[in-house]
This record gives structure tokens, C-alpha cells and sequence, in this order.
């Protein structure tokens, strides 16, 4: 799944529980709102005895709700916002240099329009409203890198309100520049960084290694010549000096390197695709300092359990890997370093695993099929058989066999399968690690014989389901297929 992009929040609120009155009364310039720890720091109301219970409760339902709308802004790494009632919308907008600021414009549709010149009065209307701010996050929209992203957030984690909504003259001015205006606040200031509109040095403009030279790289092997990256492999100081064919490092040291760039920066190296699976996020990856670009798979919190088995199948499966399965490049846990990869809403990738980039999906899409076009004569369903009898040669059943899992490898002209979060490991003699009870020495129980032939079943039963992917993207009468497209992984 190819994840959307967002231009800014959308808050409804009922207009009864936040009248216009309300909004008017509570959205004071220079109103500072409250920290969540203390719980006592309320609304700015100099004398409570002179001001009904039901205002002050209509003006904290005001804070709430602006509140939430600037904390989903916040989360959604999004500069702007709207919270509407229906009768009344408030324009919201933050600058991701000064987040403590909240800026914010209410707008009364009817009341504008009644006041209005004739040739105005579409402008002022709330589709016209409406249609101006979607322009103006169009034409401004700019994300916080990574490591701005979470120092603001580290700032911010005391506060569940924006610090502050500006005076009327900052936001004038905020309107009249061609940005937004620094304003500092002593101790709660941050200094200013990039933001995402930069230009940044990313992994996207590098093609990727050959699998031969990530395996070499894994076993201490010599480099592939036909790397696309070798003279970046080369061109290091350490380790490479006096021996052109040999990796610059080995793979615990390359492990290490990566480990201390992802410590430096997010925001270089590492491209996030936009595409999600059912568990995991596909990234861009390179090493900066050797130029060795691979593939990541991401995962939240929730969800590192399977990363870490996928992490074991791929160990199983190391007699195969370049061939049949990608290279398995080892993990690392960003949580180890209090960091975390934003891809959108409360979705923080926090757990990576590296592997090779295992090639271009099999894909029923005519367009793509000329690219195979030199290769007819290759059996493609057999292929795809060999494939998983490889992986069930060393005691793992797929459990998830299906288009998005089967890749076409340009470079070993052969079929690869990925995705191995569902993957079941079996033991030598073919039962599951969470059904063997065999000691050694004794004879397998006939529930542990039954196991073991249900499992050469599945075994059966996922090559025919791989036979039946690569059917389907045939065609039933062409002999190759492909699209250039991620895949889950």
C-alpha cells in the first residue's frame, strides 16, 4: 500500500459545544495556555470570581479543542490545521522554527459574506475560505526533517497546548512577510534548521548493489566488479589501500558505520519509499561513507516481534541468500539511540531491518511485459517452483504466498521471494519449532508424524500457489511478465 499525502488537519467540532462567542472570547492574542503536568496552569483569567462558571468552562472547551488540533498538527509533522464548527472555521498555522507559536485566523462565513462587496463575497464564502488555505498549504508545504522533527518534540513533550498564540501585530506581520518571523522566548527558544523543503543529501540518487556484492560483503568475500557502486566501495580509506578487489571493511565494522551515521542524521542516507505493508516500511539506504545501497524494511513498535523473526528466517536461509532470497544485512534498533523515523500520523518506524534489494515485481501488467523480452526462453513457472523448494529445502514454509512476495531479479535472471514475517521454521525433520517434541533417540510420536506430513502438504500447497502467481502475471499466452513497483518486503 502507497501511503497519501496530507496537507493539514481537519478538526469538526459540534456548534453548540464551541459558539462563535466562545471561539471569539477564548482566542485572545497573546493567550498562553497551560502545561498538562501541572494540570492547575488554566486559562489566562485574572479574576475568576468576576466571570460565570459556564464562560470558564466554554473557553476551556475552546483550549481543549485547539489543543488537540495543534497536538494532531504536531503529530502529523503538518504546518497547518483547521478546527470547525460549521458556522464558524479557525484557520490555524505553525512554523516548524518556532512551534511554540500557534497562529490562527476565525473566519464566520455568513457574517463575511454579509459584509462583503459583491465581487468578494465567493472569496469569503467557506467553500472559498476553504479552497484559499488548500492553496496556500499546497504552495507552502514543507515537512521538518527527521532530527528537527524530534528535537521539537523533546521541547514540546511537556505541553499538550501550543505555549502561545501571537499578538495581533506578529500575526500582521506574520501576513505581510514572505515567511514566518523568529520570535524568541528565552529558555523555551530553539534554534532554527532546515526543513524538509531543503535540498538533502538522500540515498535516492545511488542505484542499488548487486547481490554478489552485499553477499561478499557478508561472508568476507572480494567485491563485485560489477557493482554499480565498486568506486565508491573503493574510493575509502580504511582497509582498501593496497587491495582494489577486497571490501574496505567487513561486515561488523560496516554494521558500525551505519549504526554511527543513523546517529548523526536521519535526514541522510535513508529515503522512506511510501510504501507500507502489513507490517513494515519500505526505506532507501546508503552508507555514506562507502556508498553500499541496500534496502530497509521499518517496523513500529507494535510490531518488532516480526522483524525479529523475519531476521531469524533470513539466518536459516543463508545457503540461498543472493539466489533466491535477498542478502540479510543485520538490524539495528533506533530506539538505542532515543530516535525514531516519522512516516505519518502517530507512526514511528523505530526497529530496521537491512537485506539486498531483491529486484521488480511480477506484476499482470501488459505495459511491463517488454522488459522480460530477451528472456523467453526462460521457464518461469518452473522458476518460481525452484525458488520456494529452496526455501523449503531449508526448513521454512512461506505462509504468505502471494504476487506482492515474488520478485524478478535482473541480475540473477531468476525469481526471488521476500517477506518472511509469517514464515513458519521447521526443524530437520520437517516439524515446526512450536510443534517438535522429539528427543533424541526416540521415535516420533504419530502426532509429530502427522505434523510432519501436513507440513510436506503446505510445502506443496505454497508451490502451487507460487505457480499460480506467476501464471497470472504471464498471461496465458506470454512467457514473461514484470512492473517496475515496490514490494512490501
Amino acid at each position: 500500500m502507497t501511503s497519501a499525502t496530507s496537507l493539514y488537519v481537519w478538526e469538526p467540532k459540534a456548534p453548540y459545544d464551541l459558539t462563535i462567542q466562545h471561539l471569539r472570547s477564548a482566542l485572545q492574542p497573546t493567550a498562553t495556555f497551560g502545561r498538562v503536568a501541572a494540570g492547575t496552569e488554566g486559562l489566562a483569567v485574572e479574576d475568576v470570581d468576576e466571570i460565570s462558571q459556564s464562560v470558564v468552562t466554554a473557553k476551556k472547551r475552546v483550549q481543549d479543542a485547539i489543543s488537540q488540533t495543534y497536538r494532531n498538527m504536531m503529530e502529523s509533522c503538518l504546518e497547518y490545521g483547521i478546527l470547525t464548527t460549521g458556522q464558524a472555521n479557525v484557520f490555524l498555522y505553525v512554523n516548524w522554527d518556532d512551534p511554540q507559536t500557534l497562529y490562527y485566523h476565525i473566519a464566520e462565513p455568513a457574517l463575511d459574506i454579509a459584509q462583503a462587496t459583491e465581487g468578494d463575497a465567493a472569496f469569503l464564502s467557506a467553500v472559498g475560505q476553504y479552497v484559499a488555505f488548500t492553496i496556500m498549504a499546497l504552495t507552502k508545504r514543507r515537512k521538518p526533517l527527521q532530527e528537527r522533527r524530534m528535537e521539537v518534540f523533546k521541547t514540546l513533550t511537556e505541553w499538550t497546548n501550543p505555549p502561545r498564540l501571537p499578538s495581533a501585530e506578529h500575526v500582521n506581520a506574520e501576513l505581510r512577510s514572505s515567511g514566518p518571523q523568529k520570535v524568541e522566548y528565552g529558555t523555551q527558544s530553539i534554534k532554527t534548521h532546515q526543513n524538509g523543503d531543503m535540498d538533502q543529501d538522500s540515498a535516492t540518487d545511488k542505484p542499488y548493489c548487486t547481490q554478489k556484492c552485499l553477499l561478499g560483503l557478508v561472508q568476507g568475500e572480494n567485491l563485485d566488479p560489477k557493482c554499480p557502486n565498486v568506486t565508491l566501495h573503493c574510493q575509502g580509506k580504511e582497509g582498501g589501500a593496497g587491495h582494489p578487489e577486497r571490501h574496505p571493511v567487513d561486515h561488523a565494522e560496516w554494521l558500525r558505520l551505519l549504526r554511527d551515521q543513523f546517529e548523526q542524521s536521519l535526514d541522510v542516507g535513508i529515503t522512506y519509499h511510501g510504501v507500507v505493508g502489513a507490517r513494515g516500511a519500505l526505506f532507501k539506504v546508503t552508507l555514506l561513507a562507502y556508498g553500499y545501497t541496500f534496502v530497509s524494511k521499518g517496523t513500529v513498535s507494535g510490531h518488532i516481534q516480526h522483524l525479529e523473526h523475519e531476521a531469524r528466517v533470513y539466518e536459516r536461509l543463508k545457503p540461498i541468500q543472493g539466489r533466491y532470497v535477498p542478502v540479510f544485512l543485520g538490524t539495528i534498533d533506533l530506539r538505542t539511540m532515543d530516535k525514531d523515523y516519522w512516516i505519518y500520523f502517530e507512526t514511528r518506524v523505530v526497529h530496521m531491518m537491512f537485506i539486498s534489494w531483491g529486484g521488480i515485481l511480477f506484476h499482470v501488467h501488459k505495459a511491463g511485459m517488454d522488459q522480460l523480452e530477451t528472456l523467453h526462453d526462460v521457464p518461469w513457472v518452473e522458476e518460481g517452483v525452484r525458488a520456494l523448494k529452496a526455501v523449503h529445502n531449508e526448513g521454512v514454509l512461506h505462509c504468505d504466498v502471494r504476487w506482492r512476495n515474488v520478485l524478478f531479479s535482473s541480475e540473477t535472471k531468476g525469481i526471488m521471494v521476500i517477506d518472511f514475517e509469517r514464515a513458519e521454521l521447521l526443524d530437520a525433520t520437517g516439524l515446526s519449532e512450536k510443534d517438535t517434541r522429539k528427543k533424541d533417540g526416540l521415535r516420533k510420536t504419530d502426532k509429530q508424524l502427522h505434523i510432519e506430513a501436513r507440513n510436506e502438504e503446505r510445502a506443496e500447497e505454497e508451490e502451487d500457489e507460487i505457480s499460480d502467481v506467476v501464471e497470472d502475471a504471464l498471461g496465458i499466452d506470454s512467457d514473461d511478465s514484470s512492473e517496475l513497483e515496490d514490494s512490501d518486503y
